[in-house]
């Protein structure tokens, strides 16, 4: 009788794998994938932009093994921004009607009206699409539309690769 093989141990042998073949909890996929210290204290966008460069720079007549550490990066950087944005976005969105003295994260000031009032924390920029200053008829609808649309403009961007051209981490 031939038992299946075991499934093998988490690169760098720190950790096992669980019969699935799945890793523990704690596997500390960031030290895995040689992120430092330093590396971590960078902010989100600089942290993508990094992994972005390095996507583009892998050769594809080299082994996957490079792609695919960089895009086991890229997808532990999106899960961890997409939490935090959910998280403070919660915070923004449930505050919305409160005075701006009692928010607990304060509207930022950045310029420009289109785009609704503005929040920044932990270098995560939300736009909170509301046509506060009247400049769409107090319609915040088309307020609305207007964000989405710029959303499609900066993924139609992102798909473009241009050489050069660096896009922000969005959600």
């Amino acid at each position: 009788s031939s038992e299946p093989a075991a499934p093998p141990a988490a690169p760098g042998g720190e950790h096992e794998r669980a019969a699935d073949g799945s890793l523990p909890a704690n596997f500390d996929i960031p030290n895995f994938l040689g992120y430092n210290d330093t590396e971590l204290d960078k902010g989100w966008n600089e942290r993508f932009q990094i992994i972005m460069e390095s996507i583009k720079r892998v050769d594809p007549s080299l082994q996957r093994s490079g792609k695919i550490d960089d895009t086991l990066a890229l997808i532990g950087l999106a899960q961890d921004f997409l939490y935090s944005a959910k998280a403070y976005g919660k915070i923004v969105i449930s505050e919305v009607f409160l005075p701006d003295a009692e928010k607990t994260i304060k509207p930022a000031e950045m310029g420009g009206v289109a785009g609704g009032s503005k929040y920044l924390v932990q270098d995560i920029l939300f736009k909170f699409a509301l046509d506060v200053h009247g400049l769409y008829g107090g319609n915040d609808a088309a307020a609305a539309t207007v964000a989405g649309h710029e959303l499609q403009g900066l993924q139609a961007y992102f798909n473009c690769q241009g050489p050069g051209l660096s896009l922000p981490l969005i959600a």
